[in-house]
């Protein structure tokens, strides 16, 4: 067992938005990770009996970046269809040194000191997994990159499990885990308004965790994270709370006593065993490797938590509305984190990921009109 509340203040030291994700890897000294040519990192633990585990556990290791020198760095090579990051310059190595974080502990919470995000989505579901590795628990452990850009990493991914299945460079798995939601009681069953995870699944989830004290259900208010590129190739994927709240803002905070008595309890649980229901070829999948790339309707784009910086909860039907336009193709926010498309459809991965870390790099802000809503989570 690592200490999960030391681990977590160390990942957090330093903002890494994505092309910094390496240096999230150096801090993972407890394990030798392999990586994949996408620049994901992966690790394999292997049931007692020598065979594979049926579970893939998943948390992605970049993170918005509010605050001082606030910038991207890298660019997609279309022929290598990935993202290519240049050596930098002493100017952006002094640049990087500014992205410390000045932690601010308020009872069993901890912030920032309000210049700053934390960073806690999504190193708090890099701390689990760290966890759960340390204790031996089986399964295929993914870090992804990229999943505040448009889950780059795991949309590359997805495209050749099957292959890599086949190939025995990755083990079939039937259920996808990903510790990358805001609260404390989330099993998402939904993400871009289509199923990821069945009930039957998320509920036996539920009561299995429920059992040592925690009061978690099936949400399907899901919007969009790592698991949900994989809802075509494994049954179940889910989204699970792990205690941060006021993600993507300089407000974010992380409740690190539920955050070390979770990961505990994570250990404890039988995933081999858990029920899978869910029929992978019956599903509509909404992802990046969709024919159209479902730009059409509402909750189509932002990650599984940054709806939380918007509306609070679901219930919310904000009227004032903001635009965004990129290369003929406009986008119109209603002001609940769902952008809706007003033209035509984007095919092309990069053209989408650039737009979304612009969108992200705006550092968009609440309207002061509702900031005195009592439903707005802070």
């Amino acid at each position: 067992m690592i200490n999960v509340r030391e681990k977590f203040l160390q990942l957090t030291n330093n903002r890494t938005p994505k092309g910094l994700e390496e240096s999230v890897i150096k801090l993972i000294t407890e394990f030798t990770l392999q990586k994949d040519e996408f620049d994901n990192y992966y690790y394999i633990i292997k049931k007692s009996d020598g065979t594979f585990s049926n579970t893939m556990f998943s948390a992605h290791l970049d993170t918005i970046d509010r605050g001082p020198s606030s910038y991207s760095v890298g660019h997609y090579d279309n022929e290598l269809k990935k993202w290519i990051y240049p050596e930098k310059n002493e100017e952006e190595k002094e640049k990087d040194k500014e992205k410390l974080i000045k932690h601010v502990f308020d009872g069993d919470f901890v912030k920032t000191d309000g210049n700053t995000n934390l960073g806690a989505d999504d190193k708090a579901g890099v701390t689990i997994m760290i966890n759960l590795m340390s204790e031996g628990v089986p399964g295929l452990y993914y870090f992804f990159m990229g999943e505040e850009s448009g889950c780059v990493g795991s949309s590359s991914l997805s495209r050749v499990y099957k292959s890599k299945v086949e190939s025995g460079v990755l083990p079939q798995v039937n259920k996808c885990i990903a510790f990358d939601r805001r609260g404390y009681d989330s099993i998402i069953t939904e993400q871009m308004s289509s199923e990821c995870c069945s009930d039957v699944f998320a509920k036996d989830l539920a009561a299995k965790l429920n059992e040592y004290g925690f009061w978690f259900k099936p949400d399907p208010t899901g919007i969009y994270t790592d698991s949900a590129e994989f809802t075509d190739v494994i049954s179940e994927c889910t989204n699970l709370s792990v205690g941060y709240f006021s993600e993507h803002t300089t407000s974010e905070k992380q409740d690190l006593e539920f955050l070390e008595l979770f990961a505990i309890t994570l250990t404890k649980i039988d995933w081999e065993k858990l029920q899978v229901f869910r029929d992978t070829s019956k599903i509509i999948y909404k992802g990046k490797k969709s024919a159209t790339y479902n730009r059409g309707g509402a909750n189509w784009d932002w990650d599984d938590d940054y709806s939380e910086f918007w509306y609070g909860n679901t219930n919310h039907n904000f009227n004032n509305f903001n635009t965004s336009t990129k290369n003929n193709n406009t986008y119109v926010d209603r002001g609940k984190g769902d952008l809706d498309k007003l033209n035509n459809t984007i095919n092309d991965d990069a053209e989408f990921d650039k737009w979304y870390l612009e969108q992200k790099n705006k550092g968009w802000k609440i309207d002061d009109t509702l900031k005195n809503n009592e439903n707005i989570v802070d």
